[in-house]
Order: structure tokens, then sequence, then C-alpha cells
């Protein structure tokens, strides 16, 4: 893998165990994002900085909303991938649709994927999961 700074940002929305992303719990969001990427794991904490639009343990759009000016500041010309509508409109990133065409905003390539938690059941599918599959193949190739 090439070496490129900074890397490319899974953004998840927050955590309860205070880690951005996760590997653990088995049966957080973070472990159902990374098995649906089809990366080896190795490649996979190589390739993504993992963060959250919150640091807290509960979800707050407002308070959300409240930090993300600085969010923003820190992550320009960067990559970004964002989990879930409600993270991108904490952001006050336009709607669009998931998996659609990166929108650029002051040199940041934005992006928006389902949310991996449970309770979306949008990953159910297995076509779905192909789509995901072959988007993290195509954005993988690139950063190599």
């Amino acid at each position: 893998m090439k070496e490129r700074y900074p890397k490319p940002v899974l953004l998840g929305m927050n955590s309860k165990t205070g880690e951005a992303l996760g590997l653990f719990p088995t049966n957080g969001a973070g472990r159902r994002l990374w098995k649906a990427t089809g990366m080896p794991l190795k490649e996979y904490n190589e390739t993504f900085e993992r963060l959250n639009v919150l640091e807290a343990p509960e979800w707050s759009l407002p308070t959300a909303r409240q930090g993300a000016v600085a969010l923003k500041a820190r992550l320009k010309g960067r990559r970004v991938i964002v989990l879930g509508s409600q993270a991108w409109t904490a952001l006050g990133l336009p709607k669009k649709n998931l998996m659609e065409p990166h929108f650029a905003e002051d040199g940041t390539r934005w992006i928006m994927l389902p949310h991996p938690s449970g309770k979306n059941l949008w990953y159910n599918s297995e076509e779905n999961r192909e789509k995901v599959r072959r988007f993290f193949e195509r954005f993988w190739k690139e950063e190599r």
C-alpha cells in the first residue's frame, strides 16, 4: 500500500465505547462495516482513520451540529465516508442519495453510505452488501 497522508476517514455518529467504529463488540457497527468492506483487517486498519461526528455515548443531533464546523475544518482536504444520514445532516451537507458520487466542499470529498448499525435493515440485503463491498474494493484500489 502506498503511504498517503492524511488517511481517508470513516465518519460514524457516536460511540458508547469511546472508540470510533471499533471492532468490538463483535455485533457493533464498526465490525459490521469492516465485514461489509471485504477488506483484510490489516489493510482496513491501515487505510482508514475512524472518527465520530459526536464524542459522546448518546446521539444528539443538536449537539453534533454544534461541533460540526470545527470537525469540517479538521477534515478539510480529506476524503470522508460519512456513515448514515444523521451524521450527514449534522454536518450540514446538502441532501443526496446514498453512494452517489462524491460531493466536494472546500477541498473535502464527501460520500454517504448507510450506517452499519444493527437497526439499519439495508445491510440485510445481499445485493446491498455487494454494492458496499464493490464500493470499498474500488476505494481501496485507489488508496494502494
